[in-house]
């Protein structure tokens, strides 16, 4: 008889992964392995963390030895890795070579009876370290927190399922949380001063509207090409270069872009 998936399934243990998660798993593997090093290098002050269009790293020179935070996270991680090493017989080696290892024998991670758990710690460690490393300027907007007594914008980078506010610290669906903004245009075609919401504008500035809205980097090009391939099937052409956009469809393809 075939095992369920323990992610699927939300079971505690036993199971082996399904093809998807442990697609994902090794995803996260492999996210982490590149990761750590820059963790390492950020702990020890080699460098640090640079805005968009300068790249994510610059050479620093510190005046102390250790950035704390960042050897804290490093250390966490590494932890949480020889417990789910030691769970399928591998002990004794210290990141980064226990994720090459731990790569190399996805199949006893993913069929172990603690892989559900390994493969919540795992993913969730490469979110957290992707988002630790990605600056503040370059996190994807996902909407406002639904928190009804927040209502703050919950950002983080592309890939997450799950979302952290950070200032209610509630922690949200990402699809919940866009699924939340989408609902407000199609519920509300007028905003409260009674103006239509429909977005007449150049996919210049339709672009600029995108990226103020999520901050992903959306471009003048990447709308015309919407428009050209149906992406954007209720646009209309008006005059002097503009044209009518459905916000729900912009942000639907700015989102599936990202």
């Amino acid at each position: 008889m075939t095992s369920s998936c323990p992610v699927c399934d939300g079971m505690v243990r036993g199971g082996v992964l399904c093809k998807q998660h442990r697609r994902e798993m090794a995803a996260a593997l492999q996210s982490l392995r590149l990761n750590m090093y820059e963790l390492a290098g950020l702990a020890r002050r080699e460098f640090k963390l640079a805005g968009r269009g300068q790249g994510h790293a610059s050479a620093a020179f510190a005046s102390t030895p250790l950035n704390m935070s960042a050897q804290v996270l490093y250390d966490e991680t590494d932890d949480m890795l020889q417990d789910v090493a030691a769970a399928i017989g591998l002990w004794g080696v210290r990141c980064p070579v226990l994720i090459r290892r731990l790569q190399g024998r996805l199949g006893a991670l993913s069929s172990s009876p603690h892989c559900g758990e390994a493969f919540k710690e795992i993913t969730h460690a490469s979110e957290n370290i992707r988002l630790w490393l990605t600056p503040p300027d370059e996190r994807i907007i996902y909407g406002r927190c639904l928190n009804p007594v927040c209502l703050h914008e919950v950002s983080g980078v592309a890939g997450q399922k799950e979302a952290t506010c950070g200032y209610c610290g509630s922690t949200w669906s990402v699809s919940a949380i866009r699924a939340s903004r989408r609902e407000r245009y199609r519920l509300s075609p007028v905003d409260a001063s009674g103006v239509d919401r429909t977005l007449r504008m150049t996919p210049a500035q339709a672009a600029a509207w995108l990226r103020g809205q999520t901050n992903i980097p959306v471009t003048r090009k990447q709308v015309s090409d919407w428009i050209r391939r149906d992406r954007l099937p209720s646009s209309e052409r008006l005059d002097g270069g503009r044209w009518s956009f459905n916000p729900v469809e912009l942000l639907d393809s700015a989102e599936r872009a990202a």
